[in-house]
C-alpha cells in the first residue's frame, strides 16, 4: 500500500506578493524485496514529508523558495534486492534543505 497527500496555502502579505506553504507527505508500507516475503529480505514500512515555502512578490519575474525534504531523516531503500543477510540496495536521500530561486524572462 502506498499513498500520497499534500497541502497548499497562500497567504497574501501587505506589502504586496504572497508567502505560499506547502506540505507533502508519501507513505509506503513494508516492501519485500524476496519472493519468498521473509522479514529479513524486506523494508518496515515508511512515510516522508516534506516542506516548502515560496515567496512571490508582486508584480516581479522571481521567487525564492526554502524546503526541507525527509523532514525526520528517514532512512530508507528506493530499490534493492534481497540476499541471506538482508536487503542489498540504494539508500535513499537524507534530509535535504536549501533554497530554490526562480526568475521568469
Amino acid at each position: 500500500i502506498s499513498f500520497a497527500v499534500a497541502g497548499d496555502y497562500k497567504m497574501p502579505l501587505g506589502g504586496g506578493g504572497s508567502l505560499d506553504w506547502r506540505a507533502d507527505y508519501s507513505y509506503q508500507s513494508t516492501t519485500y524485496f524476496d519472493p519468498s516475503n521473509v522479514p529479513i529480505a524486506g523494508q518496515p514500512g515508511f512515510g516522508l514529508l516534506n516542506l516548502a515555502a515560496t515567496y512571490d512578490p508582486f508584480e516581479s519575474h522571481w521567487q525564492a523558495t526554502v524546503f526541507v525534504r525527509n523532514v525526520a531523516d528517514t532512512q530508507y531503500l528506493t530499490s534493492a534486492k534481497g540476499n541471506g543477510a538482508g536487503p542489498v540496495g540504494q539508500v535513499g536521500a537524507p534530509r535535504t534543505f536549501g533554497l530554490r530561486l526562480n526568475y521568469d524572462f
